[in-house]
């Protein structure tokens, strides 16, 4: 059973707040349960579906939630 991006989203209803939410590496490797590495390694492009990412600083990037939700739609990481 195939599962909508609007069904993903509203599953993850309760991590989605209004405003902008912003995670770092080491949330959303906590998150995936992946190594920090591996963040940085799929959000700079070594991965086709890179998740995207926004500078709010020297050496400071983030990542939006809702940004995050959709990447773990596409690549079945939150399913």
């Amino acid at each position: 059973m195939t599962m909508t991006l609007e069904a993903y989203k509203a599953r993850v209803q309760n991590e989605i707040l209004k405003g902008e939410t912003l995670l770092t590496g080491k949330d959303l490797a906590r998150r995936w349960r992946v190594s920090p590495r591996t963040v940085q390694n799929w959000a700079s492009g070594q991965r086709k579906d890179g998740i995207p990412l926004k500078k709010v600083g020297p050496c400071r990037d983030r990542y939006r939630l809702e940004d995050v939700v959709e990447f773990e739609y596409q690549t079945g990481l939150g399913v």
